[in-house]
């Protein structure tokens, strides 16, 4: 169940004593989709993401909408993005500098799919969904809710709402400055994307790194399971500041406890069980038979790598 907790709410709610330019609402859109089949293409993905799709007709009584994934954060004023003129636009936006790279190197057929699956009119002009300005008005008035529904509901994209948006927005957006959608370089293969993006547009990707205003965390690691990604340290300063921070810790603290015990518990298994492992080491179940063996209940040394590795007794 996706909701915010009474907790968090009272939490922001406290954050937020004094600021009388910020007031929050919540709203659960689930109502909208509840009769839709969706189509996702792994178990990480959620219906939340959908949820951008139908902004215009959720915020009917707005003209304008800024949208901001949750693992991003802004290094600046927000009203900067905010006051961008989009009248003539149905979006303003920048463009995904790892799509262009993958489009240049046409990395696993990828030409193919951008022009016959996206039909986009202009491939190097791909955006970048993370932080988006939308024209709400306008797009209520190109669109029909109904016609979004059956796109969503066929919808067979490699990237689901980031390339349903690039089919639908196709071309007719106002391109921002790189520096509002700075990408979290985690490892060499997002590198090599933006590497391989043409000369002009990495150009200007680089001079934006400089003085990013906008930081996406949308590869993984995240920052608060690895504080050692680029640009991790930004996000630690925010958070920081929050009354969340003690509870960030906790919750990195066991996942990296869990990813111990299990990484000791593959060593084990590889070891003792080298042919079965073949078979069932994708099986936590198995996992948990493993352990069981070499570490029977009662034992002194259950109890001690228990302690070890958990701060258990």
């Amino acid at each position: 169940e996706h909701t915010v907790t009474k907790e968090n709410k009272r939490i922001i709610s406290e954050i937020l004593q004094g600021k009388n330019n910020i007031s929050v609402r919540y709203f659960n859109p689930e109502y909208l989709l509840e009769d839709v089949i969706l189509p996702f293409k792994t178990e990480l993905d959620s219906i939340e993401p959908y949820y951008s799709i139908f902004i215009p007709w959720l915020l009917p009584n707005y003209d304008k909408v800024l949208i901001i994934d949750c693992d991003t954060i802004l290094l600046g004023d927000i009203a900067e993005i905010y006051n961008q003129d989009i009248s003539d636009y149905l979006a303003g936006a920048c463009k995904d500098i790892m799509h262009l790279g993958m489009y240049n190197i046409n990395e696993n057929g990828y030409v193919d799919y951008v022009k016959e699956e996206l039909k986009l009119q202009k491939p190097y002009e791909y955006i970048n969904t993370k932080i988006m300005l939308l024209n709400t008005d306008k797009i209520r008035n190109s669109f029909n809710i109904k016609d979004i529904f059956n796109k969503v509901k066929t919808n067979k994209y490699n990237e689901l709402e980031q390339d349903l948006f690039n089919n639908l927005l196709n071309g007719k957006v106002k391109y921002f400055d790189y520096k509002y959608s700075i990408i979290s370089e985690v490892d060499t293969f997002v590198n090599s994307r933006i590497e391989y993006a043409p000369k002009q547009e990495n150009n200007a990707y680089g001079k934006a790194q400089t003085n990013p205003f906008v930081i996406n965390f949308n590869n993984y690691p995240k920052p608060w399971s690895n504080p050692n990604i680029p640009y991790s340290y930004k996000w630690w300063e925010i958070a920081r500041k929050t009354p969340f921070y003690e509870m960030i810790l906790q919750r990195m603290t066991y996942e990296q406890s869990n990813h111990i015990s299990f990484t000791t518990l593959d060593h084990f298994s590889r070891i003792m069980f080298p042919f079965k492992w073949l078979k069932k080491v994708h099986k936590v179940g198995y996992i948990r038979q493993i352990a069981d063996r070499l570490l029977p209940h009662g034992t002194k040394r259950r109890k001690i790598i228990k302690k070890l590795l958990f701060g258990q007794n």
